[in-house]
């Protein structure tokens, strides 16, 4: 780590240690509070300025669209589900 970042981690932690009564033995804790803090300030600063560019309402619509279901597949959910539910009842009842 650079001095200049070991510098701002030290100073955090100890604006931490004041702020929450000067409390002895929690000097690691103070440190790695301080260091994630200073992390994330460092992440929110190389973020990019612009928000990513908007999608247009066809775009979305047609993603959107489910694709048509046969019989058979969707019998196979309901099973599925009726299965499910049945174990979760035995379960339940053994409980």
């Amino acid at each position: 780590m650079e001095m200049k970042l070991i510098e701002r981690i030290r100073e955090r932690a100890y604006q931490l240690w004041e702020a929450e009564g000067c409390e002895h033995g929690r000097d690691m804790e103070y440190w790695f509070r301080a260091e994630a803090q200073i992390a994330g300030e460092q992440a929110d600063e190389q973020a990019p300025a612009q928000p990513p560019q908007a999608i247009s309402a066809t775009e979305t619509i047609a993603e959107a669209k489910p694709k048509s279901r046969g019989k058979t597949e969707t019998r196979m959910e309901t099973d599925t589900a009726a299965a499910i539910m049945a174990a979760t009842r035995k379960r339940s009842k053994k409980v």
